[in-house]
């Protein structure tokens, strides 16, 4: 008689794992990058990144996370305005205004004709003779 191997026992069950961490914020816009949401923004508070300041607005001033990323993207346009969702809104231009093209200057005005000086070689002209009249 053959005898079969009792059965393995099953293999203990696997360890729980913890949730993945959280992905870094990306205010709901796909040009909000790392690269981005890691750019130091310097203001009188100091040197933070754009990812930083979003997360102070959330926590200090209870902001929705899509609310911050357009605040900051405003405060901080040209480092992390690509992170606001609705675009960072500008203030408009002023309408710049259309330039004619030069006018040409003036031309001086001609010399104003000076009568001949006489010639004094000639004599006085004389009245032409009476026309002779047809009888």
């Amino acid at each position: 008689l053959r005898l079969r191997p009792p059965p393995r026992p099953p293999p203990p069950p696997l360890p729980r794992l913890s949730p993945p961490p959280p992905m870094p914020m990306r205010c709901t816009t796909p040009t909000c990058t790392a690269a981005v949401l890691g750019a130091v923004a310097v203001d009188a508070d100091g040197a933070h990144t754009c990812l930083r300041r979003i997360e102070w607005v959330v926590s200090h001033l209870q902001r929705t996370e899509a609310a911050a990323c357009q605040q900051v993207g405003e405060e901080f346009p040209s480092v992390c305005g690509a992170c606001a969702p609705a675009a960072v809104r500008l203030p408009p231009l002023p309408p710049t205004p259309q330039l004619s093209p030069p006018s040409p200057l003036p031309s001086p005005p001609p010399p104003s004709p000076s009568p001949p000086p006489p010639c004094p070689s000639l004599p006085p002209l004389s009245p032409p003779p009476p026309s002779p009249s047809s009888p």
